[in-house]
């Protein structure tokens, strides 16, 4: 659900109402939006919250350790810890501050800002260009005045959004909203503007059908030919057709130059408009939500190997042990990252998709590392080489011990998520290919591009 950005009182004035909105008057409200701006601002910048904790609090550890291990004997564990999550807070923090001014709907996207501008000053010169005489002229006046009213207040209502500040703007969201008021604009304006314009209209839209994915696609295009039919004066000259089949309409011409004929005729565009544009808004916001959750999921993980860190050194762990499970972590992140890498520099990322490779490439090396420490412990306990101080009492020191095999079991199993990834960038080129398949015109600029996708699209022109 497309959540309001505002709304007018009985007065005339403005009361903004949905996230990022840029509201104003009242000191609550002010108070409000720096609030929200300060909260999106901290949360896009948490990841680095987890990494500056784990790697202070290593080095503090083994500083620590070195100089004041005879001062103040095994508190140094606990000051290293202490010392470590406390520089992360504060870097946290200093980021979130500066990032302060990016969390707006100008900074926090600029190429889906920018298109949504472009296409806000193409509506509003369509809704300020048209003459309500001609809804009078052409019939059905009312439905027409309600519809040019309809977009007019869309478009007042993405111009606030576009001013708008916080957490909808740094998660995406708040462009996805807008996205959709365009869309539910232009589709309005279908109704309200001449027969030409709508049948140009239909000609695009009739391409993006061609090749869809969509379930209806067949349905939409009988409905959209027929529709275009009873709009179309070319008679049953091919050349002069908007669309395919448009001469099989099985009205008579008198008839379909009828009033209520090509009404239903507008609206009908009108609803194929709106099937295409929910279609690709559903996939839209499904690339916004996956990066989200893996933005989340890796800042979960990340604490998860600091907790780990910091309960090792609680239960005074050696130092040569600390430092040899943070190599087999490092080598596990570097390969993992390093396969991921790999994966995304073979993918065409022309367009913006919200942050999403970002999200994966963080994502990934805290998975991997977690797995390279992980298969590193089960396999020393699978092929027999645990230690013990004594009977039933193993040491974690046995475990993780100068190995130069467990460099190599750490770097396999630092591969592992990325079949995990992987399953997760099947599932977005699988997005990207339902919008490609929805563009008036096919080309790969429009739409980035994943080795899955490419595939698909060699086996379809190959079949």
């Amino acid at each position: 659900m497309v959540e309001q950005l505002g709304k007018k009182d009985s007065n005339g004035s403005r009361n903004a109402q949905g996230p990022g909105a840029d509201v104003s008057g009242t000191p609550e409200n002010v108070a409000a939006r720096e609030d929200d701006v300060k909260i999106a601002a901290l949360r896009a910048t948490m990841f680095l919250l987890p990494l500056v904790a784990l790697s202070s609090t290593v080095l503090l550890h083994l500083v620590l350790e070195e100089v004041l291990t005879k001062k103040y004997g095994d508190f140094t564990g606990d000051l290293a810890v202490l010392s470590g999550a406390i520089a992360a807070i504060g870097a946290w923090w200093a980021l979130a501050r500066y990032y302060r001014r990016y969390a707006t709907a100008t900074s926090a996207s600029r190429r889906n800002y920018n298109g949504l501008r472009e296409r806000l000053s193409q509506l509003q010169n369509r809704v300020c260009h048209y003459d309500p005489a001609n809804a009078a002229e052409t019939g059905f006046p009312e439905v027409r005045l309600q519809a040019h009213a309809y977009a007019g207040e869309q478009c007042e209502q993405i111009e606030e959004g576009l001013e708008g500040r916080g957490t909808p703007w740094t998660t995406g969201l708040g462009y996805i909203e807008l996205w959709h008021r365009v869309h539910r604009a232009e589709e309005a304006l279908i109704k309200v503007e001449p027969y030409i314009e709508a049948l140009g209209g239909a000609m695009r839209d009739e391409s993006r059908l061609a090749n869809a994915t969509m379930k209806n696609r067949d349905t939409l295009l009988k409905r959209l030919r027929c529709a275009v039919a009873m709009l179309d004066d070319s008679g049953t000259e091919k050349y002069l057709s908007y669309v395919e089949e448009s001469e099989k309409c099985l009205l008579k011409q008198s008839e379909r130059a009828a009033p209520e004929n090509r009404a239903k005729a507008l609206a009908i565009l009108s609803e194929v408009r709106y099937e295409i544009n929910h279609f690709r808004d559903n996939v839209w916001e499904g690339i916004v939500h996956a990066r989200n959750r893996l933005a989340e999921t890796s800042v979960v993980l990340g604490l998860a190997a600091c907790a780990l860190l910091a309960l090792a050194i609680f239960a005074n762990t050696p130092n040569r042990t600390i430092v040899w499970v943070v190599t087999y972590f490092l080598v596990g992140a570097i390969v993992g990252l390093f396969a991921r890498a790999q994966g995304e520099w073979s993918a065409n990322t022309a367009v913006d998709d919200f942050g999403l490779s970002t999200a994966r490439l963080i994502h990934t090396p805290w998975l991997s590392g977690l797995a390279a420490v992980g298969g590193v412990l089960v396999t020393s306990v699978l092929d027999g080489q645990l230690l013990n101080d004594g009977p039933g009492s193993p040491t974690l020191a046995a475990v993780f011990e100068q190995k130069p095999s467990l460099l190599i079991v750490a770097a396999v199993f630092g591969l592992t998520p990325d079949l995990i990834i992987r399953r997760l960038t099947q599932q977005v080129d699988k997005y990207k290919e339902d919008l490609q398949s929805t563009q008036s015109t096919q080309s790969t600029e429009d739409v980035p591009t994943g080795e899955g996708t490419q595939r698909r699209q060699t086996r379809r022109q190959a079949g």
